[in-house]
This record gives structure tokens, sequence and C-alpha cells, in this order.
């Protein structure tokens, strides 16, 4: 599974709309088989802001609280994939 929401769609249903989306996709995405991609798009413009940058601080706390999720960036992702591959990054 792989989501595909950011603040630049989802911020105009509203600062607590974007947080509870979020959290709702991350519970979807943990509950289903198999692995998945949550993908959280922040851009400084719109996700920035203080109410929405402490929507963000929730998520990110969501987030951790949740278990079994690795928080990586896209190039350790990247690197991840490459050594299981067998290649290197």
């Amino acid at each position: 599974m792989h989501s595909d929401h950011s603040d630049v769609r989802d911020a105009a249903a509203g600062p607590y709309a974007y947080r509870d989306l979020h959290r709702e996709l991350l519970d979807q995405m943990l509950a289903a088989p198999g692995p998945g991609v949550f993908r959280l798009t922040i851009h400084a413009h719109v996700g920035g802001r203080p109410l929405l940058a402490g929507m963000v601080g929730q998520i990110l706390d969501h987030i951790r609280e949740s278990g079994d999720v690795w928080v990586a960036t896209h190039a350790q992702v990247a690197e991840h994939v490459l050594t299981h591959q067998g290649r290197t990054p």
C-alpha cells in the first residue's frame, strides 16, 4: 500500500482535518496486510505555517507511537532497496 497525500492538496480542508486524515491513513495502512509506504510530504510554504506545523508534529508523534514503522528519507529507502537487491548504493 502507498499513501499519496500532501500538505498542498489536503491542507485546504483545515489543519485538524489534515491531521486526522494522516492519522487515519497510517492506521489503515498498518492494519492492511503486507508492507506499505506512508509518505508524509510537507512544503515550507504550506506546512511551515504555525498551526499546520503543529498538526505535522502531532502526526509525527502518532507515527512514533505506532510501533512497527521505519521513519526514513527517500535516500535511505533507495539505499535499502539497492542493498537488498545485491547492488552497492
